[in-house]
């Protein structure tokens, strides 16, 4: 036996094999971090690194400063604290990152927890002889690996979730095991504290497909179930329910309400849902870059949707997008083998299981792949049983060795491609710019107040204005120029402090004293 052949052998062990994949991935999200150095650069990072920062220091939010005008920014609340908007389930783990040394370390973590949760899932339909290959393929995952691990936001968490759930789900036997539910639980926790609505379609679908298995099966005795499964999932659903409500408490002061839902509140002028009218008015804002945001948010809703046949194009993208990077690299060749998945009844089960959740992403004028995460899991649960068609294919000809090293080449070669491509927008990229200045003024003695002035016509995804928790105790306060009047309230405030001016759409020297 080659070393090849004992590799194979010990990974058909599927807890070698789950172990071996979270190893494997978190090696590599490491390894691209070192190489890559990620720096947040999308509203929705800043804002879940505010929530980490505070959660780092053992809290939700921050008191509403006195000046918070001048520090408003997208995705972030100011009233009645000072929080992101997020539920705090990315959050906590940038949090722990941050304890161990760096915010990213959170997202390496969680990176390879879920790629080690799909690797549990995909346990039991696919042939143990080929493990190592859904473990490789899994570990160098392009969208997972490169786009989502590189970056303070992500979907990861919220992928884990569904794989949990769904993979508890397909467990479920007449024993009811109650390791099963406890792992079911987790996964409906974290749904909960990532994509708790589209989490929530996919806990509805799962908990009717078991109603509708416990019923139709005469075998599964009542009680049974409601002791070793009801019992156990709902003290842990209960018990993370319960701390979500305590984070709203603490942070909007009403256990029912989100911060997501006072940031909507307050800023919102696009609805949630595709098929809520919009409003005619504007909402009042504060400042320019606020208003040409949201502006720019109502003209493409008005666009795309504007005729049944513009929200078949829009949408249509967005599940090409989507189906792309969740079937990235390799996996897209499953794509040749899903006519025979409805073939099978089982997999006709995911299949439901997985759409309700995928309406939800739709429901939405947004398009990120994220939004799909809670059915990612299982669009990737297909993608590897379609994979192993194509596999199944090529052994009756005598070639799966050959078609086996195509495989993995495919998927490698996606891989590079797109981390180079990663790496390549980081060249004079204005959130490396920011960074730098951020750097530049942490290496000067005394703490420093950065006034950003913006010119007409500026991106407003380029934003400089982002703060820790504790703005007063942050060694770089970045505030928004407001007027003469409000500017010198704010200096004289931090009158202590070194006073710069940055202008972040002057390429030569964006940063002056002020």
């Amino acid at each position: 036996m080659n070393w090849t052949q004992t590799i194979q052998k010990w990974m058909e062990d599927p807890a070698r094999c789950v172990v071996a994949t979270f190893f494997a991935a978190l090696l590599i999200s490491v390894l691209l971090t070192s190489w890559i150095r990620p720096l947040p650069r999308v509203h929705d990072e800043f804002s879940y690194l505010l929530a980490a920062d505070a959660l780092s220091q053992l809290s939700t939010s921050a008191e509403t400063h006195a000046h918070w005008e001048h520090f408003e920014s997208f995705h972030t609340i100011h009233q009645p604290r000072y929080a992101s908007k997020f539920t705090p389930g990315q959050s906590l783990t940038l949090a722990f990152g941050k304890r161990l040394g760096h915010p990213i370390f959170g997202s390496n973590l969680t990176n390879a927890f879920a790629l080690a949760s799909l690797m549990w899932l995909l346990v039991g339909w696919i042939p143990r002889s080929t493990h190592w290959l859904a473990c490789l393929l899994l570990s160098f995952h392009p969208g997972i690996q490169v786009i989502w691990g590189q970056s303070y936001m992500g979907g990861s968490l919220a992928v884990a979730g569904s794989a949990l759930l769904v993979g508890a789900f397909f467990r479920v036997d007449k024993q009811l095991k109650i390791g099963n539910s406890v792992i079911a639980a987790i996964g409906i926790a974290l749904l909960m504290y990532t994509r708790p609505m589209e989490g929530c379609v996919l806990t509805a679908t799962v908990i009717a497909a078991l109603v509708f298995w416990l019923f139709s099966d005469k075998d599964v005795a009542f009680g049974k179930f409601i002791r070793r499964v009801a019992v156990p999932a709902g003290v842990v659903i209960v018990v993370a329910a319960g701390s979500l409500a305590a984070y709203n408490y603490s942070v909007t002061g009403n256990a029912s309400c989100m911060p997501y839902q006072v940031y909507e509140d307050r800023y919102g002028w696009v609805p949630l849902f595709l098929w809520q009218q919009l409003p005619e008015q504007m909402p009042g804002y504060n400042h320019r870059e606020f208003e040409n945001f949201y502006q720019e948010d109502f003209d493409k809703r008005v666009q795309k949707f504007s005729s049944p046949g513009a929200m078949l194009v829009d949408r249509g993208k967005f599940a090409i997008g989507s189906s792309c990077f969740y079937l990235g690299g390799a996996l897209i060749l499953a794509v040749l083998a899903m006519p025979l998945l409805l073939s099978q009844s089982r997999t006709r089960v995911a299949i439901w299981l997985a759409m309700p959740a995928l309406a939800a992403g739709f429901a939405t004028p947004w398009s990120a792949a994220h939004y799909l995460a809670p059915a990612g899991s299982i669009l990737i649960l297909l993608g590897f049983i379609g994979l192993n068609h194509v596999s199944e294919k090529a052994s009756k000809t005598g070639s799966q060795r050959l078609v086996a090293v195509a495989i993995v080449l495919l998927h490698l070669l996606s891989f590079i491609i797109l981390l180079y491509q990663l790496k390549s927008e980081y060249h004079e990229a204005w959130w490396v710019r920011r960074h730098e200045v951020e750097q530049k003024l942490l290496e000067q003695p005394g703490r420093d107040l950065v006034f950003v002035r913006y010119e007409d016509g500026h991106d407003h995804h380029q934003e400089w204005v982002y703060n820790l928790a504790n703005i007063d105790e942050s060694e770089v306060v970045w505030a928004r120029e407001m007027s003469p009047e409000k500017d010198a309230e704010l200096r004289e405030y931090f009158s202590s402090r070194n006073v710069w001016l940055v202008e972040p759409d002057k390429k030569d020297s964006p940063l002056t004293s002020f």
